[in-house]
């Protein structure tokens, strides 16, 4: 099932799911929420742009490491391109990782470098009352892809 969106009274507008988009995705005061509502997934685009006041909500569910059943994941054939001032990530933390734990979040196939950076370099969530930081690297996977990577909370936040 490739794709669903939707908005409400409270809540921001969002576009997602799982499967292939045809087209490139854009999204502007809004979140990308690969996956579905209760699971992880993949979702697959051409061209992916994450605009003013867009947020990359990902799902981080288990420690298998394998994308689409451990954690939500955008697999994009196009380029990528980041709004510096305004993009963000969200983590849906559903259980405890350990440190050094990477999440390929965005997977670039093209042969291009990811254009831009999210506002934050750091992302923080908690599980269980416990808090976790992840580093978002911009060079993971094979060298062109977005990564989280858990740090030891207080840790000195590099962006690489």
């Amino acid at each position: 099932m490739c794709c669903a969106g939707g908005s409400g009274p409270g809540l921001d507008p969002w576009y997602g799911g799982i499967g292939t988009n045809l087209g490139p995705i854009t999204v502007e005061n809004g979140a990308l929420r690969p996956g579905l509502t209760d699971a992880v997934g993949i979702l697959r685009t051409g061209d992916l742009l994450l605009d003013t006041n867009a947020v990359l909500r990902v799902r981080l569910a288990g420690a298998g490491g394998v994308a689409g059943v451990d954690f939500d994941q955008v697999d994009v054939t196009g380029s990528v391109t980041l709004n510096l001032a305004s993009s963000s990530v969200l983590v849906d933390l559903q259980y405890n990782p350990a440190i050094g734990a990477t999440f390929t979040v965005v997977k670039n196939n093209s042969a291009a470098a990811i254009t831009g950076r999210f506002q934050s370099q750091s992302v923080r969530a908690s599980y269980g009352g416990r808090p976790y930081a992840f580093r978002v690297n911009y060079a993971g996977g094979d060298g062109n892809d977005i990564d989280l990577v858990v740090v030891p909370l207080g840790s000195l936040l590099t962006v690489h």
